[in-house]
């Protein structure tokens, strides 16, 4: 059964994924790729998302 503050719980991997990616070094890159590629793109978004915000409510006015 998992704990009622599950916010509270903390679980160390880094250890265990340190010595997985040594042998899968390929894999992990390619997650780290993976994971900067959607940073930059949520980002795109956020900026998209606000400017279109503004100009609805420059237009508004």
């Amino acid at each position: 059964m998992l704990p009622q503050e599950i916010a509270e719980t903390r679980i160390d991997a880094e250890g265990a994924v340190g010595s997985w990616c040594e042998d899968r070094q390929e894999i992990c890159d390619a997650g780290e790729e993976a994971a900067r590629l959607g940073a930059f793109l949520a980002d795109m978004a956020v900026t998209r998302i606000e400017a279109a915000i503004e100009d609805h409510e420059d237009s508004a006015r």
